[in-house]
C-alpha cells in the first residue's frame, strides 16, 4: 500500500461542466404577453367587486351642499321658538308654584309634624332599649333557675316577680319586662 502524497489530497476532483442550454428570448417575451392577456381576461370575467360598488356609489350618491341662507335662516327661527317655548314654560311654572303657596304651607307643615313623629318613635325606640338594658343588667337569675328545665318552677317565677317589683321601685318611668 502505498500512501497518498500531500499533492494528491489538496486536488481537488475534477470539476465537471454543466451545459445549459440557451433560452430564446423571444419565448420569454411570448410567455410574459400570455401572462398579461390571461391576467386582464381574468379581471373582465370575474370584475372585482369592491370597484363596482365604488362605481355605483359614485353614480348615485349627489353632491351634498351646504344648506343655503334661506335653510339657516329657518333653522335660527326654529331655534329662538323653542328658546321661547322653553322660557314660557319655566315662566308658566313659576306662575303655578307662586300661586299654590297655601298648598306649600300645608306641605310644610305635614313635613313638620312627620318630623316629630318620627323623633318620638325613635325617642321610644331608644328608651325601650335603654330599658332592656337596665332590665338585664338588674335581674341575674339563680344558677338553678338559669336551667331552662327549672326555669318554670315556682320558686323560679317568684324569683323573677319579686325582681320585677324591685325594679318599678327602683325605676319608676322604666316599662317593665313581661
Amino acid at each position: 500500500m502505498s500512501k497518498p502524497t500531500a499533492a494528491a489530497i489538496s486536488k481537488p476532483p475534477a470539476a465537471v461542466a454543466i451545459r445549459v442550454p440557451k433560452v430564446n428570448p423571444l419565448l420569454v417575451i411570448g410567455c410574459g404577453a400570455v401572462l398579461i392577456v390571461g391576467g386582464e381576461m381574468v379581471r373582465w370575467l370575474d370584475p372585482d367587486p369592491a370597484s363596482q360598488v365604488s362605481a355605483q356609489s359614485r353614480v348615485v350618491a349627489p353632491k351634498v351642499q351646504p344648506p343655503s341662507y334661506q335653510q339657516r335662516e329657518a333653522q335660527a327661527r326654529a331655534e329662538q321658538e323653542r328658546l321661547e317655548a322653553e322660557r314660557v314654560a319655566a315662566e308658566s311654572a313659576k306662575r303655578v308654584a307662586v300661586a299654590d303657596v297655601p298648598t306649600e304651607a300645608k306641605a310644610r307643615t305635614e313635613q313638620e309634624e312627620m318630623a316629630s313623629k318620627r323623633a318620638a318613635v325613635n325617642e321610644a325606640q331608644r328608651a325601650a332599649a335603654e330599658n332592656e338594658q337596665a332590665w338585664k343588667r338588674f335581674y341575674k337569675p339563680s344558677a338553678a333557675c338559669a336551667d331552662p328545665a327549672t326555669s318554670a318552677s315556682v320558686e323560679c317565677v317568684n324569683a323573677f316577680i319579686r325582681a320585677k317589683r324591685e325594679f318599678a321601685e327602683r325605676y319608676p318611668n322604666a316599662a317593665l319586662p313581661q
